[in-house]
C-alpha cells in the first residue's frame, strides 16, 4: 500500500499525463441527449452479457466476468443491499441525489447502496475517454482490449476501489479507454439499460456545456442516461474530472457552484487516500460538509472530529482501530474512542482499503437542522 504522499503525487501525475489540453471553450452550448439504442448493446458487450452471436473474444471475456461478477454478488454486493436496507435510514437508503467525490468509475457499491439514486455525480481524476464505437469490436486486437479492461477492473471487483494511478497505465494500453466504458459496463452489470452517452464540459458558471469527445479539455466530463425496465424516468450520472485539491478547485470555481445547485441528498466517500485530513484537501472538506444533509464514509473520508455533535449525528458500523495499512500517520483516536463506546452494529461486508468485515467501518453522519 502507498504512503499518503506517494498516492497524492500519484494523483497529481495522472492528472498531468491526461487529458488537460485547453481551457474551457468560450461560450455554453447545452449538451444535447440523444439517445442510441446502440449504447447499450455495446455496454452489454463490454459487460459480457448474454446476448445472441457473440464473438468468440467477447464470449471468452463474459466467462471470465461472470465468474469474478457472481464471486463478487455472493461475497460482497448482496450483503451491502440486504445491509443498506435494514439498516440505513429510509431518507439515505432512499436518497434520490448523490455526490460521490474521489469515486473512480465505481459504479457498483453505490448502485446498491443507493438504490433509488437517479441522479449522480461523481468526481475523480481517471481519463473520460469516449463511448465505444462498432469498429472497436471489429478490431483484431478485441480480445488484447478486452483483456486490458478486465485488468482494470481487478482492484475493484477484489477490494472495492480504483487506484488512480493504475488505471491511468491501463488506459493508455486500451482500445477502450478512460472511465466512460467502464461506467457503461458496471451499469449494464448493476441491472441498467443505457440510453445516451453525451460528452459535457463544466464551466466556471457551474454549468454544464456540450463537448464532442475528441475535444481534449482539462475539465472534461461525460453524462450517462440509464433506467431499469421498471423506471419511469431516466437516471443521470455525470462523471466530472476534477482536482479536488485547494489549488484544483480554486483554478475551476464552477464545481462548487454547481455542486451547490445539484441538489444533494447524500454524499459518500470510500477509498479516499485520506486527503481531507491534509490542509491541501480542506476546501472540499468544507465543501462537502456543506452540501451533505447525510454523509455516508469509511475512515479515509472526512476525520470525526470535523463532525460537530451539535450538528450532525453520528452512526458508526462495524469496528475501526487504526487508519488502513500504508496511511499509518491518519489513525483517529477520537474515532476509536466513539467506536468503543457506539452500542455493537456488525458490517457483513469489507469496504475500502479493508480486506475484511471485522476491521471494516462506515460512518454515516447526518445534519442535524442548519
Amino acid at each position: 500500500m502507498m504512503s499518503l504522499r506517494a498516492v497524492a503525487f500519484c494523483l497529481f501525475a495522472a492528472l498531468l499525463a491526461g487529458e488537460v489540453h485547453a481551457q474551457t471553450p468560450v461560450g455554453c452550448v447545452a449538451p444535447e441527449v440523444k439517445r442510441n439504442a446502440r449504447l447499450d448493446l455495446y455496454a452489454r458487450m463490454l459487460a459480457g452479457m448474454p446476448m445472441d452471436d457473440l464473438h468468440p473474444a467477447v464470449a471468452a471475456h463474459a466467462r471470465q466476468l461472470d465468474r469474478s461478477f457472481a464471486r463478487l454478488e455472493q461475497v460482497q454486493l448482496s450483503r451491502v443491499r440486504n445491509w443498506s436496507t435494514s439498516t440505513l435510514p429510509a431518507e439515505v437508503n432512499g436518497a434520490e441525489v448523490l455526490n460521490y467525490p474521489f469515486s473512480g468509475a465505481d459504479v457498483l457499491y453505490p448502485a446498491a447502496l443507493f438504490p433509488r439514486a437517479r441522479k449522480l455525480l461523481f468526481t475523480g481524476l481517471e481519463p473520460v475517454g469516449a463511448p465505444p464505437a462498432a469498429e472497436d469490436f471489429e478490431s483484431p486486437q478485441l480480445a488484447d482490449s478486452l483483456g486490458e479492461l478486465r485488468r482494470s477492473l481487478v482492484t475493484l471487483l477484489g477490494q472495492s476501489f480504483f487506484v488512480t494511478a493504475q488505471m491511468q497505465q491501463q488506459f493508455d494500453q486500451n482500445r477502450f479507454r478512460g472511465v466512460t466504458p467502464i461506467l457503461m459496463l458496471l451499469l449494464a452489470r448493476s441491472g441498467f439499460a443505457v440510453e445516451s452517452v453525451t460528452g459535457v464540459v463544466l464551466g466556471p458558471d457551474g454549468k454544464l456545456c456540450a463537448r464532442g469527445f475528441d475535444d481534449r479539455i482539462d475539465n472534461a466530463g461525460v453524462e450517462i442516461r440509464y433506467r431499469r425496465m421498471e423506471d419511469t424516468r431516466p437516471r443521470s450520472l455525470v462523471y466530472l474530472r476534477v482536482d479536488l485539491s485547494n489549488a484544483g478547485l480554486a483554478a475551476m470555481p464552477g464545481y462548487a457552484l454547481y455542486l451547490r445547485q445539484f441538489g444533494v441528498q447524500s454524499s459518500y466517500i470510500k477509498s479516499a487516500s485520506y486527503l481531507m485530513h491534509t490542509a491541501e484537501f480542506s476546501a472540499v472538506r468544507d465543501l462537502l460538509l456543506e452540501v451533505s444533509p447525510a454523509l455516508l464514509q469509511d475512515d479515509s473520508g472526512i476525520p470525526y472530529g470535523q463532525f460537530a455533535p451539535e450538528r450532525w449525528q453520528a452512526a458508526l458500523h462495524g469496528q475501526y482501530q487504526s487508519a488502513a495499512k500504508g496511511f499509518t500517520g491518519h489513525t483517529q483516536a477520537d474515532l476509536r474512542a466513539a467506536f468503543a463506546a457506539a452500542p455493537p452494529s456488525p458490517l457483513p461486508f469489507w469496504i475500502g482499503y479493508r480486506h475484511a468485515p471485522a476491521d471494516s467501518n462506515l460512518q454515516l453522519y447526518r445534519r442535524v437542522g442548519r
